[in-house]
């Protein structure tokens, strides 16, 4: 009778420590979710202020593009004293500001792009992360069922 109350110390002393151990993997499998979350909303945070601030350079840029288009009608103004002279120098300004026009839009659709590309870098992240969550918690999971397995056997025997 000593012997098997010693056994069943002894295995009830193995469980404790494969209970403990489950336990401590739950802990690190919550620690990296809650990681992955701090690091998903950092990066949120960061998309947001990067959305921002190329908002604030298109409207920059637009507010450009108006002042140079008023300052046109401006010149225009102006150029209708000497005609030959002003729609020599019309020309020459209007190219400039449709260059520069079409330089701001490539340069605005260039940044739109790199936060698309950004944001969709992001997501691969926090996709993966949410992988590498799932696979942690599926080896809890397994490692608790064969923990009652062992349960149920040593009730049933």
């Amino acid at each position: 009778m000593r012997v098997y109350s010693a056994q069943a110390d002894v295995f009830n002393a193995r469980l404790k420590g494969y209970e403990t151990s489950i336990q401590a993997q739950g802990e690190v499998i919550r620690a990296q979710s809650t990681t992955n979350k701090a690091r998903s909303d950092t990066f949120l945070a960061k998309w947001q202020g990067y959305t921002a601030a190329v908002g604030a350079r298109g409207e920059v840029a637009r507010t450009q593009l108006e002042s140079g288009r008023q300052e046109l009608a401006a010149y225009n103004t102006r150029v209708q004293a000497a005609v030959a002279y002003a729609n020599l120098r019309n020309t020459i300004y209007s190219t400039k500001s449709d260059l520069a026009a079409r330089n701001a839009d490539l340069r605005f659709r260039v940044q739109i792009a790199e936060a698309d590309s950004t944001r969709a870098f992001g997501a691969v992240v926090a996709q993966l992360g949410q992988a590498n969550a799932d696979i942690f918690k599926q080896q809890a999971a397994a490692a608790l069922t064969g923990m009652n397995a062992l349960a149920v056997q040593s009730i049933t025997d």
